[in-house]
C-alpha cells in the first residue's frame, strides 16, 4: 500500500508517495499513526491514498520479521567456519556489507566483583579472528549479521557450480576501495564530504578527500581516472540509480 504525503517536513515531500509498513488506523487504535518504509511513523492525518482519499480505517500490522534487522549477533552463536557480515564502516580493516568467515573466536570471560565484596556477574566478550584479517576483534554484535537464508544459498550455489566464493572477503592485502560493492559511488561519497569541508587547508578538493576523508579506504588519485571523464549527467545518473 502506498501512501500520498498532504504537506512536507523536514524528511517528507509534499505529493510525494510512500510505501506503507503498518498502520493503526482502526477505531480501537489509540494513536492513529502510519510508518513508512525508512521514514518511520507519522499521523495518519498527513497523508492520503493515491487516490485523493481518506486512509481507510483500518490496521495493517508490522511484517513478522521486521525487528530481525535489529537483533544482536551473539558470541556464543557463532562458530568456527561461520561466514558472518560485517554491517559498520567503522573498521580499519574490514569492509561494510563485506562477508568474512570466521577462522577462530575465543570466548573471554573476566570475574567482577562489587566495592562491598558482592560477586557480580561475569563480564563475557569474544575475541574473533577472520580469515585474511590479520588481527583480532571484539565482536560487537549490533556490527555484524548472519547470512540471510538468500546469500547463504547463492554462496552455497556458488561454490557447487563454479568453485568460487563471489563476495567473500578472504584477504587483508587488498585496499579497502577494491573491495567495497561500488567503488566509482563510494568515490562521490568521499569527494560530497570534501566540497562540503570549508576548513580544506587550501588543498585541492581530491587532496583533502584522500588525505582526511577516506584514511581508511586508502584511496589514491588515480581511483579517480574514470570519474573525471564522466560528464555531470552520467554522475547523477550513477547517484540516482544507487
Amino acid at each position: 500500500m502506498n501512501v500520498i504525503c498532504k504537506k512536507g517536513t523536514t524528511k517528507l515531500v509534499k505529493g510525494h508517495s510512500y510505501e506503507v509498513i503498518s498502520m493503526n488506523n482502526s477505531n480501537v487504535s489509540t494513536y492513529k499513526s502510519v510508518r513508512l518504509k525508512d521514514f518511520g511513523s507519522y499521523s495518519v492525518k498527513n497523508f492520503t491514498t493515491t487516490d485523493g482519499k481518506s486512509l481507510p480505517e483500518i490496521d495493517i500490522p508490522l511484517p513478522t520479521n521486521f525487528y530481525n534487522r535489529f537483533e544482536l549477533l551473539k558470541g556464543e552463536d557463532v562458530s568456527k567456519g561461520d561466514i558472518i557480515v560485517c554491517m559498520q564502516d567503522r573498521y580499519k580493516t574490514l569492509v561494510k556489507d563485506g562477508m568474512y568467515r570466521v577462522e577462530e573466536i575465543n570466548r573471554k570471560v573476566t570475574p567482577r566483583t562489587s566495592y562491598s565484596g558482592t560477586i557480580l556477574t561475569p563480564y563475557v566478550e569474544y575475541l574473533i579472528k577472520f580469515e585474511g584479517v590479520k588481527r583480532k576483534l571484539k565482536l560487537n554484535g549490533w556490527c555484524f549479521r548472519k547470512l540471510t537464508t538468500a546469500e547463504a544459498r547463492e554462496l552455497a550455489l556458488n561454490q557447487l557450480l563454479f568453485d568460487e566464493t563471489t563476495g567473500l572477503i578472504t584477504t587483508n592485502d587488498t585496499r579497502k576501495i577494491d573491495l567495497v560493492q561500488d567503488k566509482n559511488l563510494e568515490l562521490l561519497k568521499i569527494v560530497s564530504k570534501s566540497i562540503l569541508d570549508p576548513n580544506r587547508h587550501g588543498l585541492k578538493i581530491l587532496d583533502w578527500g584522500i588525505q582526511q576523508v577516506s584514511k581508511r579506504t586508502e584511496v589514491k588519485v588515480d581511483d579517480y581516472e574514470d570519474l573525471l571523464e564522466m560528464s555531470l549527467k552520467d554522475i547523477l545518473d550513477l547517484i540516482e540509480t544507487n
